[in-house]
Order: structure tokens, then C-alpha cells, then sequence
């Protein structure tokens, strides 16, 4: 999908953005942030802190992940949070109408 269409997504996809997690984003500190509620935590990290054998990401800041997931699984910091709510659009739309190449696994995060 191309044209009117992917414009249409992705300016829905800005809205979404603007309205609800850059508000929810606004009045955190980073302690705040990355605050990690256990000892055993998902984050966002710097590639060489991550805590996860396969974290999700591919550049130097990644998420704490594992294929499988545990049982249980773990708590996650508001950063992960914001992480995985703040992409999930973006790389749905890329995968499932922009026709993109790249899977849910491969580690790619939408620049949306």
C-alpha cells in the first residue's frame, strides 16, 4: 500500500504519538523512566547491558527479551513499556501494508 493510504496510517500513527505517550513521556525523569520495581526486570538498555540472551533491537539501545518468553514473565520498567506500545504501530503497518521485507523477530523497530 502506497499514496493515500500509507500517508493516512502514518499521520494517524504521529497523532497517536502526539496525544498519548509524548504527554505520558513529558513529566518523567530517567529514574523514574528506567526504575526497576525486582531484581529481575525487562528494560531498555545499552546492547552491552542488556540482561536477555536475544534482546529486541538492533542498534545500541535494546529491549530485554527472550524467544521464548519465560514463565512468568518478568516486570518491565516504563521505558520498556513505552518501548513496546511506541513501535508496535509503526512495525505492524511496515509488515502488514507497507508490504516491508523485515519480520517481528528480526529486531527491527519502527523509526515511526
Amino acid at each position: 500500500m502506497t499514496g493515500k493510504r500509507a500517508d493516512t496510517l502514518l499521520e494517524m500513527m504521529r497523532s497517536i504519538e502526539h496525544f498519548t505517550l509524548a504527554r505520558a513521556w513529558e513529566e518523567l525523569t530517567d529514574d523514574e523512566f528506567f526504575w526497576e520495581p525486582f531484581t529481575v526486570t525487562w528494560s531498555i538498555r545499552r546492547q552491552g547491558q542488556c540482561r536477555t540472551a536475544n534482546p529486541f533491537g538492533a542498534g545500541e539501545w535494546v529491549a530485554d527479551f527472550e524467544i521464548p518468553e519465560p514463565a512468568p514473565v518478568p516486570m518491565t520498567t516504563i521505558a520498556w513499556l513505552y518501548w513496546h506500545i511506541g513501535s508496535m504501530p509503526g512495525r505492524l503497518c511496515d509488515i502488514d501494508f507497507l508490504g516491508g521485507t523485515r519480520t517481528m523477530a528480526s529486531g527491527w523497530t519502527s523509526p515511526t
